[in-house]
This record gives C-alpha cells, sequence and structure tokens, in this order.
C-alpha cells in the first residue's frame, strides 16, 4: 500500500494490484535460487523450479525467510550446489518485486515514494531491522544505508492492523489481535483510545504481545496428511497414482513432493481453498482438475475431519492466548 499527498496536499492511499496472471490476493512469500544465480519470487518461484527440477539443474525454495532471519540474524545464507547466497539478496529480490508492483500503480500520479514502514514480527529486533535496511538499498528503495536509516519505520504487525481497527473507535478499548501468517501467529493485546484528531496516529499502548511459529501453512499441511491422506479423504495411495508418484510415499513425503511440483502446488491451494470455505460451512465439496490428467473426483470434506486434523495447534494456540493474558 501506498500513501502520499497528491497535487491538492489531500492525502491518498492506493493499494498496489498483486494477483498479476495468478488468482492470489498476495504474492506467495516464497523465492526459488538458481545455482546460474537467479533468484525468483512468488509464483514465478514455484514454475522455475519446476522447470530446473525436470531439467536436472540445481535449484532451491526457500519458504521461511522471516524466520530464519530470525533464527539467525545478519549471518543466513544459502547453497544451492556450489554457490552461496545471502539471505538479505533474497529480501531485496521480494522487496523488489514489491517496489515495481508499486510503481506501476503511481505513475498515473506523478509522485515517488520516499519512505517505507514496514511491518515486523513481534520478535525482531535491532539485528533484523539492520538487514531489512541494507535490503531496502539493495532493492532500490534507498541510495544509502544513512536514508535508509532516516526514513524507514518498523511497527509490528499486529500492531499495525490493531492501529487501523482503532481508527473508528470512538472510546476506550482492549483488544486482541490474531495475526496468522504463513509459519508464525503473532498475538498482540492493545489498548486504543478515542481518536485525538484526524491528522494524528491513534494513540495505543501494547499491553502484551507474543508469538510461536505455527501458522497458516501447517494448518493446511496437516489438514492434508491427516484428512486428505486418511480415511476421510482420498488416502496417500490414491493422490501418488493421480500424479504418478512412487506410491510408497508417506503422506508427508507427499505434502513435500507436491509443494515442489507445479500441479501439486496447484492441488496444494485448492486444499488450503477448502480449508478456508470449512471455517464457515460444515462440509465441501473437493475434487481437482489439473492439467496432463491428473485428476482427484469429488469427494465431501466435512469441518469435523479439519478440526480433528489441527486439534494439537488449537489447543498450543490456546495456552498462547493464556498465557498473553
Amino acid at each position: 500500500a501506498v500513501r502520499f499527498a497528491d497535487a491538492n496536499e489531500v492525502e491518498r492511499t492506493i493499494v498496489a494490484d498483486l494477483k498479476d496472471r495468478y488468482p492470489k490476493e498476495t504474492i506467495p512469500s516464497v523465492v526459488c535460487i538458481c545455482e546460474d544465480g537467479n533468484i525468483f519470487v512468488g509464483m514465478d518461484a514455484y514454475e522455475k523450479l519446476g522447470k530446473l527440477k525436470a531439467a536436472g539443474k540445481e535449484a532451491r525454495l526457500i519458504k521461511r525467510v522471516k524466520m530464519d532471519l530470525e533464527r539467525k540474524g545478519s549471518g543466513f545464507k544459502y547453497k544451492v550446489g556450489n554457490r552461496t547466497f545471502d539471505g538479505v539478496d533474497l529480501i531485496a529480490a521480494i522487496l523488489r518485486y514489491l517496489r515495481e508492483r508499486a510503481d506501476q500503480e503511481l505513475i498515473s500520479y506523478g509522485v515517488k515514494a520516499s519512505g517505507v514502514v514496514m511491518g515486523v514480527p513481534v520478535q525482531y529486533g535491532d539485528i533484523q531491522k539492520d538487514v531489512l535496511k541494507s535490503a531496502l538499498v539493495k532493492a532500490g528503495y534507498y541510495q544509502n544505508k544513512a536514508e535508509a536509516n532516516r526514513f524507514t519505520e518498523f511497527v509490528s504487525e499486529p500492531v499495525a492492523v490493531a492501529v487501523h481497527y482503532g481508527l473508528n473507535v470512538t472510546d476506550n478499548k482492549t483488544v486482541m489481535v490474531f495475526d496468522f501468517g504463513g509459519g508464525t501467529l503473532d498475538l498482540a493485546i492493545v489498548n486504543l483510545k478515542e481518536q485525538v484528531g484526524l491528522d494524528h496516529l491513534h494513540p495505543h499502548e501494547v499491553k502484551a504481545k507474543s508469538r510461536m511459529t505455527i501458522g497458516g501453512e501447517e494448518l493446511t499441511r496437516l489438514f492434508f496428511v491427516n484428512t486428505f491422506c486418511g480415511p476421510d479423504g482420498y488416502g496417500t495411495k490414491e493422490i501418488c497414482r493421480a500424479f504418478r508418484f512412487d506410491k510408497s510415499l508417506s503422506a508427508e513425503e507427499l505434502w513435500d513432493r507436491l509443494s515442489e511440483n507445479n500441479i501439486g502446488v496447484e492441488l496444494l491451494d485448492e486444499v488450503e481453498q477448502c480449508k478456508c470455505e470449512l471455517s464457515i460451512s460444515k462440509t465441501y465439496d473437493f475434487s481437482f482438475l489439473g492439467p496432463k490428467g491428473i485428476t482427484l473426483e469429488s469427494r465431501k470434506i466435512f469441518r469435523t475431519s479439519f478440526e480433528e486434523a489441527i486439534e494439537p495447534i488449537l489447543q498450543q494456540i490456546g495456552e498462547l492466548i493464556d498465557n498473553c493474558l
């Protein structure tokens, strides 16, 4: 999203359309790194990985850049074949892609972004933020690190959500924000106070924040492994047969194979859609019609099966809420 003042000094906010040629609301936060030095982002990463694997070439799909940055700080690197990639270059590739899409939206307004407000996980400290500033410079947002230090602001992701929610609050209110990402769950308990003026940031106070390394992707994985690969779904052998995989694969191995296969990613997207629909419905009629004759016939998936599949995570989330409260 880009916020700026137009020619009449009226503040405007626009949201860059990231759907591109895929029916995705957001870019998948995955990166494919190739031995030849090229880096691909989002759905392009999945496509390139499949082509390179089919050609017998070295490539690696990285799904947890944010978590790797948290654990390893400025020292996180990745190796593909004989080549080593600095983690900051992967982040820069993602940020460069976002910048290109935002610039397309800004052309008609005749403005250029001159600063960045970046949402970060609640556990990020100065080391992680410094890496992100370096990535912003490499991605072309700033000329140098001094500019990045001057014009970059960081805000915890759940706190940003709470502040946005609080824009319409007319009295004191305390809220809990669930920020479910692909690999983490951040919680924040925030006290929001009455708006003091349209030109001021909504006042707020963070009472507590916590997180766990479980996110939406893990829910989808458990749903697939425990339901789709189980007696309430298709079974591992039937899915392997449809994709012409070795039928001896375990459910976990099948998930990994599908995650690195173009058509497999399409199937897992459908599984995720089923997961989302079961949050409001008791049943979902699932089927998959892929290219090259890869199909799964219609089968009814029940919400109760999904709940049973993710029961261990629900218990952990309950404990996290209690600790945060």
